[in-house]
């Protein structure tokens, strides 16, 4: 591991703890702060909620931008730790062990196709550990992206009406609702810090 790639171990897990946060104050973000939203958390499910109350101006540059640079974070840190970058995703992330493997399988034999059927910064993650080359995915990564992100864009938009009557909904209840993300958001941290000593 050479020092100029070193910082993705500083960057990963500040990225997830950062997307942690957003998820865990969804409710009152999406009520009042949606563009920060997209920034912390830009979860597939986050960006079709955010995507019909933001104009096309803020929402794809925000958008495309924090999902890409995420996915380089990832992938990063993944072809510089290789496995240990794995276990890392499995003792810190929603993910397991079984799925984390599968994603790792259908990587290697998808390559850069791998890329645009997957979003998020831990298909990137995986796409390191499985060795896809740098200048691979780097060309590919933006364009895999740009899909996703207008994929969302067009079906928050589908869901126009519904995601208003959910905005006013969670607008009313900000305040509890976000209480209960965080509980569940502590409950699951509490959970995978538990196991991660349990298995060692």
């Amino acid at each position: 591991m050479s020092k100029r790639d070193s910082w993705s171990g500083v960057a990963f897990p500040a990225m997830v703890g950062i997307r942690v946060l957003g998820a865990a104050f969804s409710p009152f973000l999406f009520a009042h702060a949606p563009a920060l939203l997209i920034a912390m958390s830009p979860f597939l499910v986050h960006l079709v909620f955010v995507a019909p109350l933001l104009s096309p101006e803020v929402y794809f540059p925000l958008a495309l931008a924090i999902t890409t640079l995420q996915c380089v974070v990832g992938f990063w840190f993944g072809s510089t730790f290789g496995p240990r970058a794995l276990t890392f995703l499995v003792s810190r992330t929603p993910i397991s062990e079984t799925r984390a493997q599968l994603f790792l399988t259908f990587v290697r034999r998808a390559s850069v196709f791998a890329i645009f059927a997957i979003p998020g910064p831990i298909l990137g993650t995986i796409a390191g550990v499985a060795g896809i080359r740098r200048r691979t995915f780097l060309i590919v990564v933006a364009p895999a992206q740009a899909l996703w992100v207008t994929a969302a864009y067009f079906v928050g938009e589908a869901l126009l009406h519904w995601i208003e009557i959910a905005r006013h909904v969670i607008t009313k209840n900000a305040f509890g609702l976000t209480a209960a993300t965080l509980s569940l958001v502590g409950a699951r941290w509490a959970y995978t810090q538990y196991a991660a000593r349990r298995d060692q």
